[in-house]
């Protein structure tokens, strides 16, 4: 059996699989929510299921964008900005998130089936 070592921020499952990446347009992507938790940072933000992310910082979502601009934000006070679109009511949201990216860590748990390998 496995366990994360370090609970998962919401955001960093949104880069991970949390987020469904589609073109809308041959230049344009955006990323489909798929859930948010109650209570986590990124619902605090506003942010909810469904709800496509157009924009990070004033620039078309990318990956790479929504992960520099999770670097950045290491080093300011700045909240990361987002262009999102909830069926079609377009909004911004500004989230207060200065921890860089995070990624959980899985570990055996000593003593459960398959921990002998």
């Amino acid at each position: 059996m496995l366990h994360a070592r370090h609970k998962p921020m919401c955001l960093t499952l949104l880069l991970l699989s949390a987020c469904q990446l589609r073109a809308q347009m041959p230049l344009s992507l955006s990323v489909d929510l798929r859930d948010v938790l109650m209570g986590e940072i990124v619902y605090q933000a506003g942010f909810g299921p469904r709800m496509k992310i157009l924009a990070v910082n004033g620039q078309p979502f990318a990956r790479t964008t929504l992960q520099q601009a999770m670097d950045a934000a290491k080093t300011t006070m700045t909240p990361i900005d987002f262009m999102v679109d909830n069926t079609g009511v377009i909004s911004d949201l500004h989230l207060d998130y200065h921890d860089g990216q995070r990624h959980p860590v899985l570990e055996r748990i000593p003593n459960t089936p398959g921990s002998d390998r």
